[in-house]
């Protein structure tokens, strides 16, 4: 993962979302000085926010639907 995160910086992807099935949780980080900093970590029933896209939302349940 490590590898990936440093090769997203490096095109200059401002912003990951990290999703794990088995935690249900999504987790993101944005891309400062240093690397990517987490910004927050959400579980079932919370929405998801972007600081890349504001008016993007999404609630963490409806990623993990099968």
């Amino acid at each position: 993962m490590e590898r990936k995160l440093n090769d997203y910086a490096a095109i200059g992807i401002r912003e990951v979302w990290l999703a794990s099935r088995e935690a249900m949780t999504v987790e993101v980080l944005v891309l400062g000085e240093g690397g990517y900093q987490r910004t927050g970590l959400y579980t079932s029933g919370q929405k998801v926010t972007s600081t890349v896209l504001p008016l993007l939302d999404v609630n963490v349940s409806s990623i993990f639907t099968e």
